[in-house]
């Protein structure tokens, strides 16, 4: 039921994506487990006396950015060697590219997958200095954890995060620009884990301002344990048990199946229309009817189409 729904919002273009680390573990990047693990493999064996293992991620951070003199050098260079090395695979986001339905991406992951597979129909933003320069007809990819290729943006350590809460107060232009979209559309998390503190203070203050007219949000996750679907319940979030290969390839069938009926009813917009029959090499003839439009045909953008048809008979003995 969650999932039709969900479907449903997405063919009126009225969902944006929250996307975590478990979105990149297919590509070879690490998790926010494995990436403390790095952390520690990466310091000598005099300085893992002096550190805990199990500390959360940025805990661990922040003493790796101590043990090494107070100097960021050492982390974000560690960082750019594991999120900027060549991805094993980018094709769930190519296909996740192929569907301009959303408008907006949120992100904590730094390495560039979304960057690659979306190539000039995306806008990366993680700063308020890109605030004026967002263009309308791309995608918006916000990564609120920052970008390497500025050192500077980046949040990973106790004291960026503290700093982060800090300064983004209800008057940032950029975290007012990311909550006004999260306040107006239905949240779809992907490859997140709900209790990463950055996700649930900016989805708490949400819930808390909008109360009960909050949009409805969904989070697809490959078998949760069910104390944790509970507490995804209380929070007013949906749980889809899927992963984000197997709900992007169930979403872009539904898609084709559906993306005809969508333009000719006023579901979906006359240049998602066009974008998503020219991502899947389809080139569409639109005759406007008054409020409406009308398909007249398709045609292959590269070749001719192979189209295999189902004939029902009325009558099969007058055949």
């Amino acid at each position: 039921m969650y999932k039709e729904n969900l479907f449903e919002l997405i063919r009126k273009e009225e969902v944006i994506v929250w996307a975590g680390a478990g979105m990149s573990l297919y590509a070879g990047y690490p998790s926010g487990k494995r990436l403390g693990e790095i952390l520690v493999e990466n310091l000598t064996a005099k300085e893992k006396e002096n550190i805990d293992n199990n500390l959360p991620l940025p805990d661990l951070a922040e003493e790796f950015y101590r043990l090494k003199g107070n100097n960021r050098n050492s982390l974000i260079r560690l960082l750019k060697q594991t999120f900027l090395k060549e991805p094993n695979s980018i094709d769930i986001h190519k296909s996740f590219a192929i569907i301009p339905h959303f408008k907006t991406i949120v992100t904590t992951n730094y390495d560039r997958l979304f960057e690659n597979a979306y190539l000039d129909n995306a806008q990366t933003i993680y700063s308020t200095k890109h605030i004026p320069y967002i263009e309308n007809k791309k995608t918006h990819i916000f990564k609120v954890h920052g970008d390497l290729n500025e050192p500077d943006s980046v949040i990973i350590t106790k004291s960026d995060y503290n700093r982060f809460f800090k300064e983004n107060t209800d008057n940032s232009t950029y975290w007012a620009v990311i909550r006004e979209r999260l306040s107006t559309n239905t949240i779809l998390f992907l490859g997140y884990n709900i209790e990463d503190p950055n996700v649930s203070v900016v989805f708490d203050r949400i819930t808390e301002s909008l109360g009960e007219n909050r949009k409805e949000s969904f989070l697809v996750a490959p078998n949760l344990p069910q104390h944790k679907v509970n507490d995804l319940l209380r929070k007013g979030i949906h749980y889809i048990n899927s992963t984000a290969e197997n709900i992007i390839s169930e979403l872009l069938s539904h898609l084709k199946e559906n993306i005809i009926a969508d333009i000719e009813c006023g579901k979906t917009s006359a240049d998602t229309f066009r974008n998503f029959l020219s991502n899947i090499d389809l080139l569409p003839d639109l005759r406007a009817e008054k409020d409406a439009f009308k398909v007249i045909s398709l045609k292959g953008a590269k070749e001719d189409i192979q189209v295999n048809f189902k004939l029902n008979l009325k009558n099969d003995s007058d055949f």
